[in-house]
């Protein structure tokens, strides 16, 4: 990356930290007393309830913003931190504080994915009957993941109630 465009970032990171203050200082001091009847302060409650979200987010990203220069400062920024190649300049100039790049950061989510979709698997399908415990006089299918689908037509419904 040329000094120019790590001049610019430089530049972008420390004009978000300084107009982030000013901001977190008014969220910080509310000049307004919660009042009025149920509604409103249950309205008033809410909003302040999201201001202290959004602050939240805020301060993560402030804290990315701030490694980020500190990254500058040491002469890797711009640098995959997993394999050590060379952030694209658009993957920049789309999310400056990235630290992976494209590859790595897909690699990364894909792990992520699975995990989740191995938990949200789990608990689909957690009650579900193994095979061998099934009534025989019913018809199962058996899928690549082990499930079992009992298809309506050969339920007897009036023995569904225990369902």
């Amino acid at each position: 990356m040329n000094p120019t465009e790590l001049n610019l970032f430089k530049t972008h990171f420390t004009e978000l930290l300084s107009s982030s203050l000013e901001k977190e200082e008014n969220l910080l001091n509310p000049e307004e007393e919660i009042s009025g009847d149920e509604m409103d302060v249950l309205n008033q409650e809410k909003v302040l309830q999201l201001d202290h979200r959004l602050m939240t987010r805020q301060s993560v990203y402030l804290k990315k913003v701030k490694y980020s220069l500190e990254k500058i400062e040491q002469g890797t920024f711009g640098e995959c931190e997993d394999c050590g190649a060379d952030i694209n300049l658009a993957r920049l100039k789309a999310r400056p504080t990235a630290t992976l790049c494209i590859h790595c950061k897909e690699e990364q989510e894909r792990g992520e994915w699975h995990q989740k979709d191995k938990n949200r698997h789990s608990l689909k399908f957690g009650n579900v009957l193994p095979i061998n415990q099934v009534n025989k006089s019913w018809t199962v299918n058996e899928d690549k993941n082990a499930l079992i689908s009992i298809h309506s037509q050969d339920l007897d419904y009036a023995d569904t109630a225990d369902f």
